[in-house]
């Protein structure tokens, strides 16, 4: 399994939809390859471009996209998976009066890629590409540390910031969590 979370992604995934801000995206020429109903009225909708994005390009168009289409932000980064069909989604907030709980089901698939795809790329190349200049500018770094189980965290680091004793370099720290990072604030 973590082969494939390694691997460049040409798809985004857009959770947490509702039935109305499902429509957005296509008005825009991103209409969903494939969209999957997790619960009564709530949608997961998949993206595909002509590019490969890798990791921090890909985290941030899927955090552009949510932040356009009114999508879950905790979903949206590079190797986000979707709920598989067929199978039920347990969340207790979604069990029925009958005690069950709903099924996945796929509404809509044509696994073609977005209308204005190639745009969409330019558009979010052009916007990661300013933003990382804005940031060496500014002396900060984006690094990628483990964080436990669940995979590598996104962290912003001013590089350009002075250690607070200025006459003695500070040992060299070996253990991740020892660095001076701070969490990244999307």
């Amino acid at each position: 399994m973590a082969s494939l979370r390694q691997a460049p992604t040409r798809m985004h995934l857009l959770d947490d939809l509702s039935a109305i801000s499902l429509v957005k995206p296509t008005v825009d020429g991103l209409t969903p390859c494939a969209v999957v109903e997790t619960s009564a009225g709530n949608f997961q909708a998949w993206l595909r471009h002509p590019a490969l994005f890798q990791k921090l390009i890909g985290t941030f168009a899927a955090q552009t996209l949510a932040a356009r289409y009114d999508a879950d932000p905790s979903a949206a980064d590079w190797r986000r998976f979707g709920r598989l069909l067929g199978f039920t989604n347990c969340k207790p907030k979604y069990k029925r009066p009958d005690g069950l709980f709903p099924f996945v089901q796929l509404r809509i698939h044509t696994g073609e890629q977005c209308p204005m795809a190639e745009a969409f790329v330019q558009e979010i190349t052009k916007l990661y590409e300013a933003r990382e200049q804005e940031r060496e500018a500014d002396g900060c770094r984006l690094l990628f540390l483990p964080k436990g189980d669940r995979g590598y965290r996104l962290y912003h680091w001013n590089v350009s910031a002075p250690p607070a004793n200025t006459t003695t370099a500070p040992p060299l720290q070996t253990s991740p969590s020892a660095l001076p990072l701070l969490p990244m604030a999307w």
